[in-house]
């Protein structure tokens, strides 16, 4: 009993083994680009650089847009009457300011958020 265990055990030791180098070595060459060819090589190239463009232009969107409505709130802000820094209004009302510096509220010229 204890031989055929042992020859199963060391065959599936063996399997593993093979399999393992079988992966590093398919890791390695495609790493390398050795069994791609040119053709595929500039298209999966072309790809990621067209990823990349969407990318940085989703994210240039999202700075200005972020950018305008900061804008914007310093346009409807008011002057702290404490601590006399810059106030932001509070969305959903019509008039309430938050300082967030002293984090007094208080009501001003009406705002449309």
């Amino acid at each position: 009993m204890e031989g055929i265990a042992g020859f199963v055990i060391a065959g599936a030791v063996i399997y593993l083994v093979c399999r393992a180098i079988k992966t590093y070595r398919h890791k390695t060459i495609v790493r390398a680009g050795d069994t791609m060819p040119e053709k595929a090589r500039r298209a999966l190239a072309a790809k990621r650089i067209e990823a990349l463009q969407a990318r940085a232009t989703k994210e240039d969107r999202q700075r200005v847009k972020a950018e305008a409505e900061t804008q914007r709130l310093l346009k409807l802000a008011l002057t702290c009457p404490r601590c006399d820094k810059l106030a932001l209004p509070i969305p959903d009302t019509k008039n309430r300011y938050h300082c967030p510096d002293c984090e007094y509220q208080f009501a001003g010229d009406p705002h449309n958020l």
